[in-house]
């Protein structure tokens, strides 16, 4: 009698480690799987989804033209940003073509280059791009 007892609460206690056992690995399976949900969102929302959608345009635009950049910042005048490495910033305007000012910027890029001139600014907001040298 008392070898059964023993036995039962053996299989008992069995049972209970293969549950506790279950129920970890099914957590961490939960847990592993909700990682990829959750390590890719913004820290904050943003009011404007155009404005998000037109920066990763920009940065799209920039790394196929092969244009080396630090940063993409929006203005407050409907422009924005884009701090180019090595020294100088251009402004691109929202109310033209991004795909055509960034191809534009190429060439002006490479005759700077070529030149050997550096510059502060290139601004895409008027009609002929405006360059401000250093």
């Amino acid at each position: 009698m008392q070898r059964a007892q023993v036995r039962t609460r053996y299989i008992r206690k069995k049972r209970r480690f293969v549950f506790v056992l279950i129920s970890l690995a099914l957590i961490m399976l939960i847990g592993l799987a909700s990682l990829p949900f959750f390590a890719k969102r913004d820290l904050y929302i943003s009011p404007v989804t155009k404005n998000s959608d037109d920066a990763k345009k920009i940065e799209t635009l920039l790394r196929d033209a092969r244009i080396l950049f630090l940063s993409i910042s929006i203005d407050e005048d409907s422009s924005y940003k884009v701090k180019i490495e090595g020294g100088g910033e251009v402004v691109l305007s929202l109310k033209k073509d991004l795909e055509r000012q960034i191809t534009s910027l190429q060439p002006i890029l490479k005759q700077l280059t070529i030149d050997g001139k550096k510059f502060n600014r290139i601004d895409f907001r008027y009609d002929k791009p405006l360059v401000v040298y250093e």
